[in-house]
């Protein structure tokens, strides 16, 4: 059964294409910038070169694929298995990781 927090991200997925390092990126700025809840209030977030990350996030993301209700689809950008109509907006996942890390660095220092 999934959980209320990897539906939230199932649905962000059918809102936003982006490739697996962009996604914690997004959900970071979404959750931690703008105050929009998607279950990730506990995460510790660590930054890395490709950007902020969230352990339980990737995991979630990852009992999404295995599930088979997520796939990568091309250039590995992230999509709903089930997926009818396309996602309505495509994110500059390059963009999205800077603004990401120069938000959590300065919140940081």
């Amino acid at each position: 059964m999934a959980s209320n927090r990897t539906e939230k991200l199932l649905e962000l997925l059918r809102v936003y294409r982006v490739d697996r390092i962009a996604l914690h990126s997004l959900v970071y700025l979404l959750q931690e910038v703008y105050g929009v809840d998607l279950g990730y209030r506990g995460c510790r977030w660590e930054l890395y070169a490709t950007g902020p990350f969230c352990r339980e996030l990737e995991t979630d993301l990852w009992e999404l694929i295995e599930a088979g209700r997520v796939r990568v689809g091309t250039r590995g950008v992230l999509e709903p298995a089930e997926l009818t109509a396309r996602p309505r907006a495509e994110i500059n996942g390059a963009r999205l990781i800077r603004e990401a890390w120069s938000i959590f660095l300065a919140r940081a220092g």
